[in-house]
């Protein structure tokens, strides 16, 4: 029996629209970032969920707490293992800055981010790996089940390349708005891309 997951993408935070790295620091919701938590809560409400899962960066676990208060027999678990891909010295600092403080190792990374890590972070092969472990884990233990992952943009990319059979380094190409719904079927082990950035209508 399949089952469906519901992709959601954090709210904003002041430093994705200040166009900052975030990675794996805590940065909160600012108020767009909670009228659109507020907002996929709603559009969710009447859908049949089993379980959520979130990153446990409060960004994430806040938007996962306004979507869990429309299914309270539902218990919230939130997992580091979907947390964003870690920046290293690059969080806080907006691309024009690596450029000048970093230009070498930036260079190496663009060349090769499947590989090459920001100076103590992580790769987009690491990602990949971490949350494809994650996710399949979560879907074997709840099989039949339809569920809710609230997390980040650069964790949904790496997802959805795995089940494209693309390359992680066209990681890039795939676009993630803040909140929208992403929806993935999953059937005897298999993932299917269902819909990307669905933001209302019948799921």
């Amino acid at each position: 029996m399949g089952k469906k997951l519901f992709l959601i993408r954090h709210g904003q935070t002041d430093w994705n629209f200040a166009h900052k790295y975030q990675g794996q620091c805590d940065i909160p919701l600012n108020k767009t970032g909670i009228s659109q938590a507020l907002s996929v809560a709603s559009q969710l409400a009447d859908e049949n969920i089993d379980g959520i899962f979130s990153s446990d960066l409060q960004r994430a676990a806040v938007t996962a707490e306004k979507i869990a208060q429309y299914h309270q027999d539902i218990e919230l678990k939130t997992m580091p293992a979907l947390r964003e891909i870690d920046f290293g010295q690059w969080e806080g600092l907006k691309y024009q800055e690596i450029e000048k403080e970093y230009p070498i190792h930036l260079k190496k990374w663009l060349e090769n981010p499947v590989e090459i890590t920001p100076p103590g972070g992580e790769s987009l092969l690491e990602l990949q790996t971490r949350v494809i472990s994650q996710v399949e884990e979560i879907c074997q233990e709840n099989q039949g089940n339809n569920l809710v992952l609230v997390t980040h943009g650069g964790v949904i990319r790496a997802l959805l390349t795995y089940i494209l059979h693309m390359s992680v380094d066209y990681y890039w190409k795939i676009e993630v708005v803040h909140c929208a719904i992403t929806i993935v079927k999953y059937y005897d082990g298999e993932f299917i891309l269902s819909s990307l950035n669905c933001c209302s209508g019948k799921l």
